[in-house]
């Protein structure tokens, strides 16, 4: 069983954690129970039938995940031969500059996905940390130039970090990554469009009982 104070302590000093060693898949399902409630499981892998933007080719913009989900977690059942990375941008890095005075009007900015509620890509108005849920091909048009700015501006620092900040994760079989989905953003270059790359992904909600705190 993969150690749950290290995972734990991972994810809050750097935002994620990719385990060490090869798991089977029940294994890494119950040590994601342990961190919360799963509450969606989704096959990620390329699928022309589906309209799914993840499951295109395409690349994927740097983003959150589900509004709901705390962690997002993968497990990696076939890297494909071209072992398309997972990238990640820590927002710690960028949220020192973010004025404070835009806060607010990124607390008042919306992403519409699916048939689901609006939501606010800023979680709370004055957060001592990142708190956000940004996926940016589905922003709602902002209201106001005040708001329109700080929508700008988050993407201008998201922009300038990816250049100097990004890590990398190359999956490998049977290895997992977890990310803590209101600080992490996450994305992936072009993929061939014959990859045979294929992970499990799943979110989970963090429950009273079971929210691990840092060693």
């Amino acid at each position: 069983m993969p150690n749950m104070a290290l995972i734990s302590e991972s994810i809050h000093d750097t935002g994620y954690y990719f385990s060490e060693c090869a798991v089977d898949f029940q294994t890494f399902a119950t040590t994601c129970e342990e961190l919360g409630q799963i509450y969606h499981r989704t096959e990620v892998k390329i699928d022309f039938a589906s309209r799914t933007y993840f499951r295109s080719p395409r690349a994927l913009a740097l983003h959150n995940d589900d509004f709901d989900a705390d962690y997002v977690a993968w497990y990696c059942t076939d890297p494909g031969t071209e072992n398309v990375a997972t990238v990640l941008l820590d927002a710690m890095v960028f949220w020192p500059d973010v004025p404070r005075e835009l806060y607010p009007y990124l607390h008042d900015c919306y992403i519409k996905r699916n048939d689901e509620p609006e939501r606010p890509i800023l979680r709370e108005p004055h957060p001592s940390s990142p708190n956000l849920y940004f996926i940016p091909w589905n922003v709602v048009s902002p209201r106001t130039s005040h708001h329109q700015e700080a929508v700008n501006t988050l993407v201008r620092l998201i922009d300038k970090h990816t250049q100097s900040n990004l890590e990398s994760i190359d999956h490998k079989k049977d290895h997992f990554l977890i990310i803590d989905n209101r600080r992490m953003l996450h994305g992936r270059p072009q993929t061939p469009r014959t990859t045979t790359r294929h992970l499990v992904r799943f979110w989970i909600r963090k429950t009273t009982a079971k929210n691990i705190s840092p060693a």
